[in-house]
């Protein structure tokens, strides 16, 4: 089994605990490609903001970097925490190794011997396969009409997070749609939808969004950020405060729950 062979070597059973500096070692050397993919798409972007395909921004290495990363942090979430304790638990069936030190684990430890099932291979294929890939753009910036929504929500440009994976469920009929979103800068961002979209797929993969549809993913924002909102205009700031003053923490966090968005 897959644990045996790569886990066993980095499991101090005395300390109950993993080998810390490769546990650090293998995160950093994950998120520094992810973050030269990312930077790398950036910079394609602020030089070619006229695109016309989603391959003349992100090419085939880089978009595995990016499913790497959309994975990574999909995983790193309350529901995966859960879902990396009862595989610990499952763990403890099969080898009494683990069983005493069931414990002594964090939950980067416990996220990390979940890694090592393959998971996030498993995830970023599932990205690379089932969606179609694209760049949301805001061609012209513009404030909400209505002067309650324009007063706490930001729509002229992409808001991003301590928590920037935007993941949403659209139920149709009887089908429900994933789509993953991450923005890249104010003006763009990372779109994944699947076959069963409400949107209309843009076989070129740029996607030109009106302010609804900005209020929504920054919307998203707000509500899972832990504890950072970044923005680039300065006058969003008020929005931003507006924004957790009419809706509270105790609202707008439901990480464990469904968010609805009207």
């Amino acid at each position: 089994m897959i644990y045996q062979t790569n886990l066993y070597n980095y499991v101090e059973i005395n300390e109950v605990s993993l080998n810390k500096q490769y546990l650090e070692k293998s995160f950093a050397e994950l998120e520094s490609k992810i973050g030269v993919s990312i930077q790398r798409g950036i910079d394609c972007l602020s030089m070619n903001s006229d695109f016309s395909n989603v391959e003349e921004v992100i090419n085939l290495d880089d978009k595995e970097q990016l499913a790497f990363f959309l994975a990574l942090q999909s995983i790193r979430t309350p529901y995966y925490r859960e879902v990396s304790s009862n595989f610990l638990s499952f763990l403890d069936e099969v080898s009494p190794i683990f069983s005493s030190i069931n414990n002594g684990f964090n939950d980067n430890e416990l996220l990390f011997l979940y890694l090592n099932t393959g998971a996030l291979e498993r995830l970023s294929n599932y990205f690379l396969s089932n969606f179609h890939w694209m760049i949301g753009t805001i061609d012209v910036p513009e404030q909400a009409k209505l002067s309650h929504v324009r007063k706490s929500f930001v729509t002229d440009e992409f808001l991003i997070s301590d928590n920037p994976i935007i993941n949403f469920k659209h139920v149709i009929n009887d089908k429900v749609s994933l789509e993953f979103g991450c923005p890249l800068s104010s003006k763009h961002i990372l779109l994944l939808r699947d076959e069963f979209s409400p949107y209309p797929i843009n076989e070129s993969g740029r996607v030109s969004l009106n302010r609804n549809e900005i209020r929504i993913y920054n919307e998203y924002q707000c509500r899972f950020s832990t504890r950072k909102v970044i923005y680039n205009k300065k006058e969003n700031l008020v929005k931003i405060k507006s924004f957790f003053n009419t809706f509270p923490r105790s609202l707008t966090h439901n990480g464990d729950s469904i968010c609805v968005l009207t």
